[in-house]
């Protein structure tokens, strides 16, 4: 669950979830501040299925998701949908945009701290530079950390330590938070 600067609030659901009638069948609902659904994601044939959230950020008021199993890169605007289309990249579990460029974050097994940069057009979604791996400061990989993204920034937290970097620094060959 994520809040907008509006107040908007907007929760991504899990596959385990999606079972009954109310909003979590829609994979993504945005509610007001009294918690009532305000928006849920069409079901319908024009936009890719969400089985599962995997990501989720909101850049301003703009809500992005990529979901399993299509994995397209879709945005909400006010109560408009769009569909960018398929990811450069399937298994994020975190993605980060300016709503032009972005990069997705981790995936399976081996590359959970793999950042993939993208840049969207308003159906494309394409790759924009090379695959590089996420490191702290010191060069020693990431373990055991929570993330999230809000707009261009990314967040990881480590047991009582908490970083940031900025969508634009990603692009720096240290490659480190």
């Amino acid at each position: 669950m994520l809040t907008t600067p509006a107040g908007a609030i907007w929760a991504g659901y899990f596959d385990e979830a999606m079972a009954g009638s109310g909003p979590q069948t829609h994979g993504l609902a945005r509610f007001t501040a009294a918690l009532e659904p305000d928006w849920l994601y069409p079901q319908r044939p024009a936009m890719p299925e969400i089985f599962d959230c995997y990501a989720l950020n909101l850049a301003e008021e703009t809500a992005w998701t990529c979901a399993y199993t299509p994995f397209h890169l879709v945005s909400v605007t006010a109560d408009t949908p769009t569909d960018h289309g398929r990811a450069p990249y399937r298994g994020a579990h975190a993605l980060l945009t300016n709503g032009v460029t972005g990069a997705f974050l981790s995936g399976y097994g081996p590359e959970y701290d793999l950042v993939t940069p993208f840049q969207t057009e308003a159906a494309t979604v394409t790759a924009a530079g090379e695959q590089i791996r996420l490191v702290l400061p010191d060069g020693m990989e990431i373990r055991r950390a929570r993330t999230f993204c809000r707009g261009p920034e990314l967040h990881v937290i480590i047991g009582e330590t908490w970083y940031r970097i900025d969508l634009e620094l990603l692009g720096d060959t240290r490659r480190q938070l």
